[in-house]
């Protein structure tokens, strides 16, 4: 089963998918002059499901369980990045080709939600210039049921790894790496000096396979248990019992006794392979407990409240009358916001953490007294920003301590349209639907710096898989806007849901979003008339 997303990257979803404002009514209006007006205007947004792409059995642009990505009938490299070299190591020495790692089985059933409470100011420095600022208070949270089933586990931990193993088991395979490469040294000095026929012989030609065999046997087994300068952690290994555990001892005790016949030094050492498979408490603590090679959060219910990103902006009046009315709008996010945490697979973090600067134009027509539309359209410059992520590909999301290091991300740019017929039932209530349209680019990456360097690293590439994300949303609501006597200052309240119908990409979300909003408006000067706008 393919398993979407890196877990890395999927905690920023519900970040990088469209903000409270889109889901904002839009009447194109201004503040006049002198007026203050606050807003407050809560905001809800619920998903449980994603739209897939790339998914085994599964069309892409259907909703697929928000869960995917840590769900799988068979975990092994599919999930864990680095077991991937010690399977294809274990694939070599067995002559197994079509051998998996099987952890076990996980089932990850997750629903998500965003709860913002923005506060918003506003005030009108001329009747054609608005500016304004949004403080959001926000609040994530993700419940999720995490389950694991390793009764048909063939794994259990590697003995060998530095992280799990212990003061025997651990010295015993580093000997058996040395004892072998002693032995090999050995092989091929008697070779270089003539002996076995060499160069031409048939005792010869085997020595020279002997060689080729136990190199490969020793650089096969540096990738199964991760020994070495230039290896990642590798937490599991085939259990002792299994065939293909068999098959490695066997291996081991043939190239050996090859080796000896020769006249290599002896191979005395062996390799430690696990009696017991891993239990589902052993597997949860493995991500949690300190020095075991992961040290994340566990994968659990997780909350949090914190400050959003703060955006201020202006609003500048190029039409303004009754029944036509265009706006241009400017808006800066600030990166005031906590981004996901690289040390827990399932938070969601309160903001993007890195400044965008928006750009767009809103257009009301009521040429009649009881219909009318508006329109709106944005295009938001993303700008790069440093954090820290572990490192992995969309088809391996737990990845360890080894893949955390601190990356350049510079996000793909946002374009958004939105369209609301209207229908006006009286003088103060309006009824609406609405269609949007969300796309962001491809983000791109680079790695700044890696908190354990092995070897190369893994690739900044593998955090763009699946970055790029698109989505259609319909709904509908309610708005009201009362105009008071005396100095002619609205109230404004309304209510608006909205749903996402299609989109795709792999990361987003399909959203189910309800926002309610109240203005109130106040006089803070006034040198003219109020002239009822």
């Amino acid at each position: 089963m393919r398993v979407g997303v890196g877990v890395a990257s999927l905690a920023l979803l519900a970040v990088i998918g469209p903000r409270p404002a889109e889901a904002q009514y839009i009447d194109a209006r201004l503040i006049r002059k002198g007026a203050l007006r606050i807003d407050f205007s809560p905001h809800y947004t619920n998903y449980d499901t994603r739209f897939a792409f790339g998914t085994a059995g599964v069309t892409d642009g259907i909703a697929e369980p928000l869960g995917t990505d840590l769900t799988a009938d068979t975990v092994g490299s599919n999930l864990f990045p680095t077991l991937a070299p010690a399977e294809e190591a274990i694939r070599a020495i067995t002559g197994d080709a079509t051998y998996r790692i099987n952890v076990g089985a996980f089932n990850t059933v997750r629903d998500a939600d965003v709860r913002h409470f923005p506060f918003g100011f506003a005030l009108g420095l001329t009747d054609r210039i608005t500016v304004r600022a949004n403080l959001p208070i926000v609040t994530t949270r993700s419940q999720v049921t995490f389950t694991t089933d390793t009764t048909e586990a063939n794994v259990g931990f590697n003995l060998a790894a530095p992280e799990l193993g212990n003061a025997t088991t651990v010295p015993v395979a580093m000997n058996l790496i040395d004892e072998l490469g002693t032995a090999i040294a050995d092989v091929e000095a008697a070779i270089a000096a003539g002996n076995f026929g060499c160069p031409t012989g048939a005792a010869c030609v085997q020595a020279q396979a002997t060689v080729a065999r136990a190199m490969a046997l020793r650089d096969n087994l540096l990738a199964l248990t991760g020994i070495g300068a230039g290896r990642e952690f590798v937490p599991f290994a085939p259990l002792a019992s299994s065939t293909a555990g068999a098959a490695i001892t066997a291996e081991i005790a043939a190239v050996a006794a090859a080796l000896q016949a020769l006249g290599a030094t002896p191979v005395n050492s062996v390799l430690a392979l696990p009696d017991a498979r891993v239990g589902p408490d052993e597997l949860n603590a493995l991500f949690t407990t300190p020095g075991l090679g992961f040290e994340t959060e566990p994968i659990a219910f997780n909350r949090q409240t914190k400050f959003g990103d703060i955006e201020i902006g202006a609003r500048f009046g190029l039409v303004t009358n009754p029944s036509a009315r265009v706006v241009l709008t400017s808006t800066i996010w600030l990166p005031t916001g906590k981004p996901s945490s690289a040390d827990n697979f399932v938070d969601i973090g309160t903001g993007d953490g890195q400044m965008d600067v928006e750009l767009g134009i809103e257009a009301a027509l009521q040429p009649g007294s009881s219909v009318g539309v508006s329109f709106g359209a944005s295009y938001t410059m993303q700008l790069p920003h440093d954090l820290t992520r572990r490192i992995t590909s969309p088809d391996a999301p737990l990845a360890p301590l080894s893949r955390r290091g601190v990356v350049t991300r510079d996000p793909g740019d946002v374009i958004r349209a939105s369209a609301f017929p209207t229908i006006r039932l009286t003088s103060e209530f309006r009824v609406f639907a609405s269609v949007s349209y969300y796309h962001k680019s491809a983000d791109s990456f680079e790695i700044v710096s890696l908190d354990n360097q092995v070897g190369q690293g893994p690739a900044a590439e593998l955090l763009e898989r699946e970055t790029m994300m698109t989505a259609w949303h319909f709904g509908g609501g309610i708005a009201y806007r009362s105009d008071l006597t005396g100095r002619v200052l609205p109230i404004e309240a309304g209510l608006n849901y909205r749903a996402a119908f299609s989109g795709s990409g792999g990361l987003t979300p399909k959203t189910n979003s309800m926002q309610l909003y109240l203005r109130l408006f106040y006089d803070l000067f006034l040198d003219t008339p109020p002239s009822g706008r």
